[in-house]
């Protein structure tokens, strides 16, 4: 259901009626209290007794990181000789989660997300073991009998327990993302990572897919041996598909994460600089008692705590990525603000104000030199692997280009060939190395996709295919079965 979506529903009742019932709230934001807005309820004036209905939306209201939403009713009686009296219902309040713990939150959501997509590869990879166990015991039998019915069957209820924890998956990654796009202001390029992960979640099991399981469970009725191989054949490449775009899943996820964090802790240092100036002009300016400055620096040194501890997280992504990025060393950076921050709090209990302002200053300029220098390191990042990336995809052009040369070569030299003639074995181990060359650019290509969303599942399964043809190429030329 929707999260941010409250329904009301109540009893009200008076020996006179009513005339009027509203719902009111206001927003509650660092002990400052907004004005109360009004909404009319529906209700029947013509009854004594009555039950009201209501809801409210949270999302419609963009409440920030924190922020508080205080409501409640109010009934008026129809009271004609004393005129209309009210009543209030119990003030409620309705929380906004702060930052700290949305970011709890959105790990704790990554990291069950991260750990079913490893479950589901796993699971994947077992199946696909089962299904070469069953094709290999098949093909030792002179027909197909009740066990491998059995066997089938067993494996088929496997795959549709492996379908539904799938869509699992998917429906938590949507409600994760619907919520952290609630509260947070995500950029464009974050935005459309979350919806490339969406159409490669939805890509994991194709209705085609599901159609071949269908097939296989209808041939179970017949048993017919030759059948059920040709079939188990199909699904063995869709299942190798499946795996290798589970596995892909994972390591987009991952890239997604990190990049996700560095952005928030971007954003974070710069928001934390801003109150951090503000602070500063206070202090100075002695706006406020020593004793509420030093509150608010103290609570300023825990945010930034907080993101120290969210770069030591940055740094633990980093390391599970199989193609790290190159991450600057900020301890010193860091330390300097700290001690900056710390200085600035012993100069207000002091009563130096200039100097504790000065200090302020100068730890909101270095934070936002901080976030300067994670965003240089993120545009030089990306910059440097996009060109890694279209190397790679230029140099697997070029191989995919002179692959198709040789086999072409190869296909025409057999034709005609007679099966007996010594070219025919020459011939044969060029098709052996090429089946190898193949197998490379299959492998090459599918570490690009693993770092290139673009490079959409339909690519890596073509290659699979083409990959799958020339292994039986080789084993007809083995078998010297050429037209």
């Amino acid at each position: 259901g929707n999260t941010f979506v409250h329904y009301f529903n109540g009893e009200i009742a008076d020996d006179y009626g009513f005339t009027n019932l509203v719902f009111k709230h206001r927003r509650v934001s660092d002990g400052k209290q907004g004005e109360f807005e009004s909404f009319k309820v529906p209700i029947s004036k013509n009854y004594k007794k009555e039950q009201f209905f209501h809801y409210l939306d949270m999302s419609e209201l963009n409440l920030s990181p924190g922020e508080a939403l205080e409501y409640h009713f109010v009934v008026w009686d129809n009271d004609g000789l004393n005129g209309p009296k009210s009543s209030r219902s119990l003030t409620r309040i309705y929380k906004a989660p702060t930052i700290n713990e949305l970011a709890n939150k959105a790990d704790k959501s990554n990291q069950d997300i991260k750990d079913k997509l490893s479950e589901n590869l796993e699971e994947a990879q077992k199946l696909q073991e089962e299904l070469k166990e069953i094709q290999k015991t098949l093909l030792e039998k002179p027909k197909a009998d009740w066990q491998d019915k059995n066997r089938l069957e067993e494996f088929l209820k496997k795959q549709k327990s492996l379908e539904n924890k799938i869509n699992q998956m998917k429906q938590e990654n949507n409600k994760k993302n619907h919520e952290q796009n609630e509260y947070e202001k995500l950029s464009e390029d974050i935005l459309e990572k979350q919806q490339q992960l969406n159409e490669l979640f939805e890509q994991l099991m194709t209705d085609e897919m599901k159609e071949m399981y269908k097939e296989l469970q209808k041939m179970l009725e017949e048993l017919n041996k030759d059948q059920l191989l040709n079939k188990m054949d199909e699904i063995e490449l869709s299942q190798e598909q499946m795996e290798k775009e589970l596995d892909r899943s994972l390591e987009q996820f991952k890239q997604m994460e990190f990049d996700s964090k560095l952005e928030k802790v971007t954003s974070r240092l710069d928001e934390l600089a801003e109150k951090q100036k503000d602070l500063s002009k206070d202090t100075e300016n002695k706006e406020r008692s020593n004793f509420e400055l030093n509150k608010e620096q103290e609570k300023l040194n825990e945010e930034f705590e907080n993101v120290q501890d969210e770069m030591k997280e940055l740094e633990e992504l980093n390391e599970g990525l199989e193609k790290k990025k190159n991450m600057l060393d900020t301890k010193e950076e860091q330390k300097k603000i700290s001690e900056e921050m710390a200085e600035s709090m012993e100069n207000i209990e002091q009563k130096k104000n200039k100097k504790a302002s000065e200090k302020q200053d100068q730890a909101a300029d270095d934070m936002e030199e901080l976030s300067q220098m994670l965003k240089n390191m993120k545009s030089k990042d990306k910059e440097q692997k996009e060109g890694e990336n279209m190397d790679s995809l230029r140099q697997l052009l070029e191989n995919l280009i002179q692959f198709s040369f040789e086999q072409e070569e190869v296909m025409d030299e057999l034709k005609g060939l007679n099966s007996k003639d010594p070219q025919y074995v020459k011939l044969g181990q060029r098709q052996r190395k090429l089946e190898d060359d193949a197998q490379l650019l299959e492998d090459s290509l599918f570490a690009l996709s693993k770092r290139v969303t673009q490079l959409g599942p339909h690519i890596n399964k073509q290659v699979a295919a083409m990959n799958k043809n020339i292994e039986n190429a080789v084993k007809h030329i083995a078998e010297r079965q050429t037209p």
